[in-house]
């Protein structure tokens, strides 16, 4: 079925588009070796006006709501507390540096919608704090459903944080737990399906503290 140009515009208008930040973007900065001392404030610099640009050329083309999820916490994922004790933490802990790297895209990250708000007529945004609701988990696993929130599911080394399930990697070796319900963590980087099916209802239908000004079920509902 062919629709003309209204029927297209007002189909654009209608949706609405979720942005998420990979971790691999974020983590990756952590391993380069930048002279730069605010190599990291530029970095986010960046990544701000990068999608600065694509919300605008979405706008441009009919889009007017933006769902946006700020970023995890870094520095708790297996993989780097793995590099974390690589480097001589030797608890393992969260790695600090990343942590503050999260939170410093997240805290530019209303900034920039604010501003595009001002600027663009219609435009509509909410904002999931996917970093609040992880960081939960990680502490609270037991409230979330599930028992080991360090320790990935899949993966070598310590807290599972190589990155080798499925032996199709570097490393060719890997261990597999036995019960994938018991971790919020599936592999070195991502949660696990029971935690995202967690997390999902928390956007769609969530309260103010994690999904603001509106949660998904009522951003659909909003007319443009």
């Amino acid at each position: 079925m062919k629709v003309g140009k209204t029927e297209s515009k007002q189909i654009l208008s209608n949706g609405v588009y979720i942005f998420s930040s990979g971790n691999n973007d974020f983590v990756a900065p952590l391993l380069a070796n930048s002279t730069s001392p605010n190599y990291d404030r530029e970095y986010v610099r960046m990544i701000m006006g990068n999608l600065t640009s694509v919300l605008k050329g979405i706008y441009k083309e009919g889009g007017r709501k933006f769902v946006m999820l700020n970023l995890g916490s870094l520095g708790c994922l297996p993989s780097v507390r793995a590099l974390n004790l690589q480097k001589g933490v030797t608890n393992g802990s969260c790695m600090e540096k990343a942590t503050n790297f999260a939170k410093m895209f997240n805290s530019a990250l209303p900034k920039m919608l604010r501003q595009i708000e001002k600027q663009l007529p219609g435009f509509k945004y909410t904002i999931f704090k996917f970093f609040k609701v992880v960081a939960d988990s990680i502490n609270n696993p037991t409230k979330h459903g599930v028992k080991i929130s360090e320790t990935a599911c899949c993966g070598t080394g310590p807290f599972r944080g190589i990155p080798s399930c499925g032996g199709n990697r570097q490393v060719k070796e890997y261990e597999l737990c036995k019960n994938v319900k018991d971790y919020l963590f599936f592999d070195s980087s991502h949660p696990s399906e029971q935690a995202y099916q967690k997390y999902s209802e928390l956007l769609w239908n969530g309260t103010p503290d994690v999904v603001v000004p509106y949660n998904l079920k009522s951003f659909f509902e909003l007319s443009t």
